[in-house]
């Protein structure tokens, strides 16, 4: 195992208090600093077939990245630290208390958990403006601060300028057909596909499918036009809407092709009586949940 020299100064961060998450690419702690807090991404040693460089390259994409982007749904990150044998690098970012997923659990307003899809709209719009697209959209890449805004978080998986992607990147159940039955794909209408999933869960509070595969019984009959995604709603409420059955229809097309744009999303009447909601301060869940967060 390499050992590694210990980065951070404690007075610049503060102190490791706790383990926020770890995924493919390496782990998030939280670090506070007097009334600061950081997340502090610790990426993953070098692959033994990797030089310095290649590992240096393909660790610092995410950063390299973030730092042109400037939107108010999109993570900041402050800084990069790169240890002196370059073997260990470490990305400080914007900490945020909340996970979207608390929301949704919490939450029997609709219109408070359609203000969140609204933010996630526009920072997938700006996204795709700069023809980025994620490739990872899922509800555990939606975090909220502490003033009821949406941050899109884990850019590990992005890529830009790039209408062609190859091979099975993001999480299965967020994943379109396209991905598991083209070798090449189009990464903007994914992202499509994995808002729209994002939206019937908000709706539901589960999936429509485990996987868009025909081996999937449920993908199969929606697919094969046997259950519409009407159907595949909870028995017991009308939240689907014929405005709204049109809007997610769309974003669930299983042809990339006629699947609409992010650009498209203000043609469909569902959407546009959507207001936006960016620096809220009247939802009742966030209230709910800064009532039990532990004080610092």
């Amino acid at each position: 195992m390499q050992v590694f020299e210990y980065l951070f100064k404690p007075k610049k961060y503060g102190d490791k208090l706790a383990l926020l998450g770890q995924g493919v690419s390496g782990k998030v702690e939280l670090y506070q600093s007097g009334d600061k807090k950081y997340a502090i991404k610790t990426y993953h040693e070098k692959e033994k077939f990797e030089t310095k460089d290649e590992y240096k390259q393909r660790v610092l994409k995410e950063y390299n990245s973030l730092q042109k982007l400037h939107h108010i749904n999109i993570v900041q990150v402050f800084t990069i630290e790169i240890s002196s044998n370059g073997l260990q690098i470490q990305q400080v970012m914007e900490y945020f208390p909340f996970k979207l997923k608390q929301f949704i659990k919490l939450n029997n307003n609709l219109t408070e958990l359609y203000c969140f899809f609204k933010q996630l709209c526009n920072g997938i719009k700006y996204l795709h403006e700069q023809e980025i697209s994620h490739r990872d959209l899922k509800l555990d890449n939606l975090m909220v601060n502490n003033k009821g805004i949406l941050k899109i978080i884990d850019f590990d998986a992005m890529t830009q300028n790039n209408f062609q992607s190859f091979g099975i990147v993001g999480s299965k159940k967020y994943l379109a057909p396209e991905v598991y039955s083209k070798l090449s794909y189009n990464p903007i209408k994914i992202d499509i596909w994995s808002i729209g999933i994002i939206l019937y869960y908000m709706i539901n509070r589960k999936y429509p499918w485990d996987i868009a595969n025909l081996n999937d019984q449920n993908y199969n009959n929606f697919y094969n036009k046997l259950i519409t995604i009407y159907e595949f709603q909870n028995t017991n409420n009308e939240k689907m809407t014929k405005d709204l059955i049109k809007f997610i229809s769309k974003l669930l097309d299983v042809d990339p092709e006629t699947r609409i744009s992010i650009k498209e999303f203000p043609n469909f009447n569902w959407f546009k009586k959507i207001k936006d909601c960016n620096h809220t301060h009247h939802l009742d869940s966030l209230n709910t949940l800064l009532s039990h967060q532990p004080s610092s």
